[in-house]
């Protein structure tokens, strides 16, 4: 529904560059029918909005070289540098958009981790008179940073920033904006956990974030001193409740309890319904599909 609303707008207004990009974004996530469908909408125009367009097409369709170039062309842009420059970050620090627990090698070079921290640095040295805000947002990327490296003692330092971060959003007061990152971080810390092989403490958290069938409207911190405002799955964190189903169901592939299988591939339909193109859900989805002996559907998936 949003694809058919969104090419009826650039129907009439073809060069609305934001619009453009979350096309890309949205059809990506919807399937791969539905990828090429924002490919004609980027030859519009060649301004720096349609360039950083072009370079999200080819971030999402894996094309990193490509990517890079059409971000790197745009980096200094007023109104697209920033995006560009956080993009080029995420692709430094996980190339392959992998999680860190899935593997225990790093997620990306020492090289590229470094090019990663000169981009975070030049971005938040710039804002000088930095608000609560701009201060989580620069946390949050030195603890994504200490995960791609991706040892116990820098998952370790990531879980320290997330559980600190959290801290900072409930004292902030602009709770209105902080609350968009609560998932981010709560994600992020129940990774840090999942890694560090505490797993009790990850399914309690994520428990605590996620229910079947439902979405809780708050979570109490581990000392029930704070009450943090939840966002139900949205385009802004639906990345975030993706990997949040993905480890639940990693969790539950892991188990020997009878049935965890099918409560698996509960969470891991959770997952697709907000990315079609998720590499780990239909991974853990096939195994799921194998150890139920449903080799027609394992192959499918």
């Amino acid at each position: 529904k949003s694809i058919i609303v969104m090419k009826k707008f650039l129907t009439q207004k073809p060069h609305c560059h934001r619009v453009i990009v979350r096309l890309v974004e949205i059809c990506f996530r919807s399937g791969v029918k539905n990828q090429l469908i924002a490919k004609k909408y980027l030859t519009a125009d060649k301004e720096n909005g349609m360039v950083f367009a072009r370079g999200s097409f080819d971030f999402y369709r894996g094309n990193i070289e490509s990517a890079f170039n059409y971000f790197e062309s745009v980096k200094n842009d007023r109104k697209w540098g920033v995006p560009a420059k956080l993009c080029m970050i995420e692709l430094y620090l996980n190339p392959n958009r992998k999680y860190i627990w899935e593997d225990i090698q790093p997620l990306s070079t020492e090289e590229n981790i470094q090019k990663a921290k000169d981009l975070i640095d030049q971005i938040y040295s710039q804002k000088v008179d930095a608000d609560d805000q701009i201060l989580i947002e620069k946390e949050i990327m030195l603890a994504e940073l200490e995960k791609s490296m991706n040892t116990e003692s820098s998952v370790s330092a990531a879980a320290s920033k997330y559980q600190t971060i959290l801290t900072k959003i409930e004292n902030s007061s602009i709770t209105s904006l902080s609350s968009s990152f609560v998932v981010q971080v709560l994600v992020g810390l129940c990774s840090c956990y999942l890694r560090l092989s505490r797993q009790k403490e990850a399914v309690q958290l994520i428990d605590r974030l996620i229910k079947p069938g439902q979405f809780q409207a708050s979570l109490v911190l581990e000392d029930d001193s704070a009450i943090l405002q939840i966002p139900k799955p949205s385009h802004e964190t639906s990345s975030y409740y993706e990997e949040a189903y993905l480890i639940r169901a990693h969790i539950l592939m892991c188990s020997t309890t009878a049935g965890s299988q099918q409560a698996a591939l509960h969470y891991v339909y959770l997952a697709l319904d907000l990315n079609q193109n998720s590499r780990k859900g239909w991974e853990i989805c096939a195994e799921a599909y194998m150890k139920s002996v449903m080799f027609a559907d394992a192959a499918n998936a």
